[in-house]
């Protein structure tokens, strides 16, 4: 599989619910709502299959980002990713959910 290919299909298809989508890291100065990928790679079986799990974290900010607006772009990452087939020129992902948990940030403005 490459990887390359895969986060541009990751980041393709995040961009489609939100304008402002980063990988590992967002901007010092990243307007809210945003959305932080990772992904993190292991080979499962001896079988050319390597499972990838990908964490997607979105990011408001009170006063700028209600709770509904998070909530929908949590189901509308959902949608995204549940179940689907993803061709790409080398591999052929499928996304399964795994689990939704919150974020708790130290910064309660957050």
């Amino acid at each position: 599989m490459k990887t390359n290919e895969l986060r541009a299909k990751v980041k393709q298809m995040l961009s489609s619910v939100c304008d402002r989508v980063y990988y590992e890291l967002a901007d010092e100065n990243a307007m809210f709502p945003h959305l932080v990928f990772a992904m993190d790679q292991q080979r499962t079986t001896s079988d050319p299959c390597v499972e990838v799990t990908i964490d997607v974290d979105v990011w408001g900010k009170r006063g700028i980002t209600s709770v509904v607006e998070i909530e929908d772009l949590c189901d509308s990452i959902e949608k995204l990713f549940e179940t689907k087939n993803h061709p790409l020129a080398e591999s052929l992902p499928t996304f399964y959910l795994e689990s939704t948990l919150g974020v708790i940030d130290e910064d309660k403005k957050i």
